[in-house]
């Protein structure tokens, strides 16, 4: 399958400027096997790779940070396992990020988020939903901030989960929020 309109590669490249704001507030960023293993403190090879002998420590590690077993309802349809965008192992908060100026795919899959919060795949870590560029004031976005208030209210949808716009976040918001 290609990239047709260039989501994977903006997806990307807005993973790595997320990285560098959260690096830069004297956090780690955790996405791959490499950052949970020098996050760790587990050497790599010489090549910068996780050694062998090192992957089962460094999985069960990102097991409900980066990755999560899907629920059974979900198993039977065909679901195996969910993978988060990051994760901030000093606010302990799974991160993930929505964004980019095109429409498309974006939009079914915050719906699709929206049910995978009601059902908590995401357990009880604090969890960072991040919107940004256009996709913070995009409608499809509004409605999901509602929603997401709305079940909340009636306990459906846990307290930690919290949806910020890339544009106003801080250090202090996230510090904030993860307490």
């Amino acid at each position: 399958m290609t990239d047709q309109h260039g989501a994977a590669a903006s997806g990307v490249k807005r993973e790595k400027e997320l990285r560098d704001i959260v690096v830069g507030w004297g956090f780690h960023f955790i996405r791959t096997q490499v950052d949970a293993a020098k996050y760790l403190g587990i050497s790599l090879t010489k090549g910068g790779r996780v050694r062998k002998k090192d992957i089962p420590t460094i999985n069960a590690w990102l097991e409900d940070k980066i990755n999560f077993d899907a629920p059974e309802e979900y198993k039977e349809a065909g679901f195996g396992r969910f993978e988060s965008d990051g994760y901030i192992p000093e606010l302990d908060a799974i991160v993930e990020l929505k964004g980019g100026d095109k429409a498309g795919t974006t939009e079914e899959k915050i719906m699709f988020d929206l049910e995978k919060l009601r059902d908590k795949v995401y357990g009880n870590k604090n969890i960072f939903y991040l919107f940004e560029g256009s996709k913070e004031y995009d409608k499809n976005t509004m409605l999901f901030k509602a929603k997401v208030k709305k079940d909340q209210k009636r306990g459906i949808i846990n307290e930690n989960v919290h949806v910020i716009d890339v544009s106003t976040m801080t250090k202090e918001v996230l510090t904030e929020l993860a307490k």
